[in-house]
């Protein structure tokens, strides 16, 4: 039979459990609220309103992805489209899967290369990268990959392109040759299945603590 203090003990030792895992919860809800949060901010491409600033890039450019271009410190995000992520894959027209991210890459980097690129920065987004509309003498460079099918007119900001994106759906150019998901409802299943892989480890060093505190308690008694 059991004394009253290992009756106390271990009623302590439960109580303490119970904390345990109400305070893991705690933080695991805490982290995926500060996540979703973090994640929805960092998507927004246009914030911070500036003086339009025209500059001209350094013969030292280099081309990240369809709409992302690098000059040293310098990043810059085109204006008003949305170019496929790099790891993005869209299928053609046969249903057969091929790397629209990299060749809208390589579209931009083919374009530019060996140019002088001037961009009218018209922003700043909350990756500290310049939101701008480049060009190559007079010719936009945003409208070019547009026009051409690399990248989609980024609507949910600005209506600027939608009639070059019009041209690109009529005449099947690029991705619109077959399917694709749009680059940003990519971006975020790729943030979903992070965030889903975070909680699953969260959730597995919830299940050791608890397997710990319960080990601990028996080798008390």
């Amino acid at each position: 039979m059991e004394s009253k203090a290992t009756k106390f003990m271990t009623s302590i030792s439960l109580t303490n459990l119970k904390i345990s895992n109400l305070l893991i919860s705690f933080l695991i809800a805490i982290n995926f609220l500060i996540s979703i949060n973090t994640e929805c901010l960092a998507n927004e491409v246009i914030k911070l309103p500036i003086k339009t600033k025209s500059i001209t890039l350094s013969n030292k450019f280099a081309i990240t992805d369809g709409d992302t271009i690098r000059d040293g410190n310098l990043k810059i995000r085109l204006y008003g489209i949305d170019s496929p992520e790099l790891a993005q894959e869209c299928k053609d027209a046969k249903g057969k899967n091929w790397k629209c991210g990299e060749i809208a890459k390589n579209m931009l980097h083919n374009l530019v290369k060996g140019k002088k690129v001037r961009c009218d920065i018209k922003s700043t987004d909350l990756y500290k990268r310049k939101v701008a509309i480049c060009y190559i003498g007079k010719k936009d460079i945003n409208q070019y990959m547009v026009e051409e099918g690399y990248a989609v007119a980024y609507s949910k900001y600005s209506n600027k392109y939608e009639l070059d994106e019009e041209h690109a759906i009529n005449n099947n150019k690029g991705i619109w040759i077959g399917d694709f998901e749009e680059p940003e409802d990519y971006r975020k299943s790729k943030q979903i299945n992070s965030r889903e892989s975070k909680e699953s480890k969260a959730h597995n060093i919830q299940k050791k603590i608890i397997k710990k505190i319960v080990n601990n308690k028996n080798i008390k008694k």
